[in-house]
């Protein structure tokens, strides 16, 4: 059972990529396609033999250094909103100069449009980095003009295989510190770009482990306060946490985040194997949550798109996620992309969208 906390949101470092000077790998580029660039910070290994979509190999060994870089990732025309079919790496490049000379040049160039957010995943268990790559460019590109056209992740070494789960627990530990330093880069720049995160499933513990390291070092007062949320949304997707770690530190959360979204629900098995490994209630699981006074828990059961039920991309789910970073509430989001359960009141995503 995992206790120590994942510092892991370093996610942020993820933009530190740039191009600026670097070696990369690229395959024939395909027609059709629209290109999203998705800047990343990964502890998996590097094989510089492998195409773009495997240059990161699933485990690796547990090295002290991260890798900085960009994906490119190509999305076919015509696309289908919510799904991956069709989306893959093209090229991957990887800078050799000052990082944190890159990041500053990187959020300088994005603040040409700075209302606009920048995504930031996390991925889960069982997942691959060119899948991680692939679902930011997904969120990218589905939720325009909403968001910037670029987007982050960072990718921490999964076993890539559903008899992995305890090796991807170790993993998301033994990344801890190499994300955390990624996040103290970010920390000190004021940028005026939004920042949103997305975490999934296992990967929503490398954020609320990282933001709870965050608020206890700025209650310290090591670092300078920046006057409002350093990050503007903290959206949870069928989180694997624990339920009353979770509760417990939901007030450190929210001092980071300005706002905080759990979708929830009733039929993931993946997480009901989690709750029965640990003995604990998960956060994902609809009704474990207790919190509905403090954020918006959203009822995602009909929104899967996997049979395992732990899969949620679909058009219902971004519509919804669109809404939110639009600064709709529950409330006004009823009746469009969420309805009311009449018995417990909690809202719940729509299978068809108004």
């Amino acid at each position: 059972m995992i206790t120590s906390p994942f510092a892991k949101t370093s996610l942020w470092l993820v933009w530190l990529l740039l191009l600026a000077g670097c070696s990369s790998l690229s395959q024939k580029k395909v027609t059709g396609y629209n290109q999203v660039s998705v800047y990343f910070a990964t502890t998996r290994e590097y094989d510089a033999s492998a195409t773009p979509d495997r240059a990161f190999t699933k485990t690796g060994t547990k090295k002290e250094w991260i890798f900085y870089g960009t994906a490119e990732v190509g999305v076919p025309l015509p696309h289908s909103e919510g799904t991956q079919k069709g989306i893959k790496v093209e090229r991957i490049d990887l800078p050799s100069g000052d990082r944190q000379h890159e990041f500053r040049v990187l959020t300088a160039a994005e603040t040409t449009n700075p209302h606009r957010p920048l995504i930031v995943f996390v991925h889960g268990f069982n997942n691959t980095f060119e899948t991680a790559a692939e679902r930011a460019a997904l969120y990218a590109y589905d939720l325009q003009p909403d968001v910037s056209s670029k987007a982050a992740i960072f990718s921490w070494p999964s076993k890539e295989s559903l008899f992995g789960y305890q090796h991807d627990e170790d993993a998301v530990l033994v990344s801890q510190d190499r994300a955390r330093q990624v996040v103290e880069i970010l920390r000190t720049h004021d940028s005026a770009i939004p920042v949103v995160l997305i975490g999934h499933s296992m990967g929503c513990r490398v954020l609320t482990f990282a933001l709870r390291d965050i608020e206890l070092i700025d209650s310290k007062g090591k670092t300078p306060k920046l006057g409002h949320p350093q990050f503007a949304q903290l959206i949870l997707i069928e989180p694997d946490v624990d339920a009353e770690y979770f509760r417990i530190n939901i007030a450190r959360l929210r001092s980071v985040c300005g706002h905080v979204t759990v979708y929830a629900s009733s039929h993931d098995n993946a997480l009901r194997f989690s709750q029965f490994l640990h003995d604990d209630p998960r956060l994902g699981e609809l009704g474990k949550q207790g919190l509905a006074k403090k954020i918006d828990v959203i009822d995602a059961s009909a929104a899967k798109t996997d049979w395992i039920g732990h899969s949620y991309d679909g058009p219902p789910l971004l519509e919804d996620i669109r809404a939110l970073l639009r600064g709709a509430t529950l409330e006004e989001r009823s009746g469009k992309t969420l309805e009311q359960n009449p018995v417990t009141k909690v809202y719940r995503l729509k299978k068809t969208l108004s």
